[in-house]
């Protein structure tokens, strides 16, 4: 967990909108937020803060989600922190295969419910719900 005592999530998401809303949900129920706008961004920032889980979007321009996570499962300083994917395309199941053999810990749509999406991130990092 961060200095902070909160645990940190690392959003990484080319779209501005996304990464508010979702900033804005995940610190009011209790984490400590950090977002990136792209993978190089958000592999410097994995690197260097070190967050409990990051959230990957799949399609981005410059590097896809699977390069930021075989980025990140390559480095040494970076492998052991646990990525979910994100995505607004249709959930395939060659999609999710390959993101499970890549290293992720789970696929999820953007189209899930925050409050969900929080209660799975939530467990995910141990942590009660804010009250």
């Amino acid at each position: 967990m961060a200095l902070s005592g909160l645990p940190t999530i690392l959003i990484i998401d080319d779209e501005e909108d996304i990464l508010e809303m979702y900033a804005a949900k995940f610190t009011e129920a209790g984490f400590k937020v950090l977002t990136a706008h792209d993978g190089y961004e958000g592999i410097e920032t994995a690197k260097q803060d070190q967050p409990d889980l990051i959230l990957l979007d799949v399609l981005m321009p410059g590097m896809t989600g699977t390069d930021v996570l075989l980025k990140l499962k390559e480095d040494s300083t970076t492998r052991d922190i646990p990525v979910m994917f994100l995505t607004s395309l249709p959930e395939r199941p060659e999609d999710v295969k390959a993101a499970k053999d890549a290293g992720a810990v789970d696929f999820l749509s953007k189209n899930i419910e925050l409050d969900e999406l929080v209660e799975i991130l939530q467990k995910f990092v141990d942590i009660a719900p804010a009250k």
